[in-house]
């Protein structure tokens, strides 16, 4: 009886360790990664403060309770050299107040091969002043897939770029874009 139960525990104990460094592993790889895994990420340069107002802002559908006004300024969409999808993200709130970011997003595989999607924020927009502020550590961060009700915002996203990953052209992603989340105003 004794010795089922140390077979038992150590059994569990294999069996966590060898979870912990798989999801470990799969948080990190990204599509097209070299075999060390590292994500190489590409430097862009940030663009023009848009104005809130003008230009073609598209208005994401997330759910009949979201409240808010996401949207994405489709002028901005680029898929950078690693594959990232770059863009201008305009977290517009109930009151009509303005957030602008400047945000990359990356499809990764993760535990088990499920799909997962990655976030950055690589700048802030001061519209008062004119200016980016860009944040002093800024990550890429997993949001998970489309399961994640953490950031519904994000998880739109997920589905239409990372589900339909056959996305190669600009083109090709405003298309989706405007036929599953939404529509220009």
């Amino acid at each position: 009886m004794f010795n089922k139960l140390i077979l038992i525990v150590l059994l569990s104990i294999s069996i966590a360790h060898t979870q912990a460094e798989t999801r470990e592993w799969g948080l990190q790889r990204l599509p097209d990664a070299p075999k060390d895994n590292k994500f190489s990420e590409t430097e862009m340069a940030l663009p023009a403060i848009p104005n809130p107002d003008t230009g073609e802002w598209l208005d994401l559908y997330i759910n009949e309770t979201h409240t808010g006004n996401p949207r994405i300024l489709l002028d901005s969409l680029q898929i950078a050299e690693d594959n990232s999808i770059r863009y201008l993200f305009n977290n517009r709130s109930a009151s009509g107040y303005n957030n602008i970011t400047a945000e990359g997003v990356v499809c990764a595989e993760g535990f088990f091969n499920s799909d997962g999607l990655l976030q950055k924020t690589f700048a802030y927009a001061d519209l008062s002043n004119q200016r980016w502020i860009i944040p002093r550590r800024s990550e890429w961060k997993v949001l998970g897939g489309k399961r994640n009700a953490a950031d519904p915002v994000r998880r739109v996203l997920y589905e239409i770029i990372c589900v339909n990953n056959k996305i190669t052209h600009v083109n090709q992603l405003r298309k989706a874009l405007i036929q599953e989340a939404g529509s220009r105003r």
